[in-house]
C-alpha cells in the first residue's frame, strides 16, 4: 500500500502567495515635457494619476518624458498624414503613387512606444509583470516571517 501523501498546503514549495500592487502616494505631476498638444498633456497628467506612476523613480524620468514626447510625434504625424492623403506622388519618376512617408515614420514610433509602454507598465501584460515584481519587494520582514512559520512543519527544524 502506498503511503498516504501530505495534503496540498503542507508540501513545501506549494505556498500559495497573493501579491498586490501597494500604492505609494506620490507628490504632484512634474511638468510636462515643453512643445506637447493639448491631448498628450492631458494623458500625460492622467498617468501621474495613476497607480503605475508610483513605480517611477527619478532616474526614470528621462525615458518617461521620451515616451509621451513620441506620443506627441505620433498625433502629429498621423494627423499630418490624414490631411496630405494616405497616397502622395513619389517613385524615381515623382508619377507613381506611394503611401505616404509619414505612415511609415509613425510605424517606428509606434515600435519604439510599444517598447517603453511595456517598461512602464502601461499594458495589462506589463502590468501584471511588474505587479509580481514590485509586490514582491514591498512585503515586510513579518510577512516573510508568517510565510517561513507556515511552511515550517519540518520536525528538524523543533529543538524542544
Amino acid at each position: 500500500m502506498p503511503p498516504v501523501r501530505k495534503p496540498a498546503d503542507k508540501r513545501q514549495n506549494r505556498v500559495t502567495k497573493d501579491v498586490t500592487l501597494i500604492p505609494v502616494p506620490t507628490a504632484t505631476a512634474p511638468p510636462a515635457p515643453g512643445g506637447l498638444l493639448k491631448v498628450t498633456r492631458d494623458k500625460w497628467e492622467q498617468f501621474w494619476r495613476s497607480d503605475v506612476s508610483t513605480l517611477v523613480t527619478e532616474a526614470d524620468q528621462v525615458a518617461l518624458e521620451r515616451l509621451f514626447t513620441m506620443y506627441d510625434e505620433w498625433t502629429r504625424c498621423i494627423a499630418a498624414a490624414r490631411k496630405q492623403g494616405r497616397l502622395t506622388e513619389g517613385g524615381a519618376t515623382g508619377r507613381a503613387p506611394v503611401l505616404n512617408p509619414l505612415y511609415a515614420h509613425a510605424l517606428t514610433l509606434e515600435a519604439k512606444i510599444t517598447k517603453l509602454e511595456a517598461e512602464f507598465g502601461l499594458t495589462p501584460l506589463a502590468r501584471l509583470k511588474l505587479g509580481v515584481q514590485f509586490g514582491e519587494a514591498q512585503r515586510t520582514l513579518a510577512d516573510l516571517n508568517a510565510d517561513a512559520e507556515a511552511v515550517d512543519d519540518d520536525p528538524r527544524t523543533s529543538l524542544a
